[in-house]
């Protein structure tokens, strides 16, 4: 089911530093809603759903501990620059580490996967440019 189509996909760059190599993960500034797919339960008879074509811009970011559906957001916990929220992971996570990109206050999500083995990330959301524009970059090793 192909429900947005977006103007960047999530990049992954790799940069080596000694004996550890950092991996930069940055989220799409703005994504764009082409289609959309609402599935309502008890639709009142006569009523359909519609999604206009929009856009959204990055709203925030987040860590969490399992698939974002799930609902197990992460604290930061790592003392980093005040633009800057950091995350050390700790324990067992059978589920994986995952970040995200958020838009639309949270109500579209960008998820993925961290591969193993991730010890820490830095997320750092910004504003950019003029006009000035959410920037975000998750930076983990």
């Amino acid at each position: 089911m192909r429900i947005f189509s977006y103007c960047a996909a999530l990049t992954m760059l790799v940069a080596s530093q000694p004996g550890r190599a950092d991996v930069r993960i940055e989220c799409p500034t703005r994504i764009f809603m082409d289609s959309g797919q609402v599935a309502l339960k008890d639709l009142p008879t006569g009523f359909v759903v519609s999604t206009p074509k929009s856009s959204f811009l990055l709203y925030s970011m987040t860590v969490y501990n399992g698939p974002p559906e799930k609902k197990s957001s992460m604290a930061p916990n790592l003392d980093v620059r005040s633009r800057d929220s950091g995350w050390k992971f700790e324990g067992d996570f059978p589920e994986g580490k995952w970040i995200s990109c958020d838009y639309a206050e949270g109500l579209i999500r960008l998820a993925k996967r961290l591969d193993e083995p991730t010890e820490q990330c830095r997320g750092i959301l910004e504003q950019k440019g003029n006009p000035k524009l959410p920037h975000g970059v998750f930076r983990c090793r």
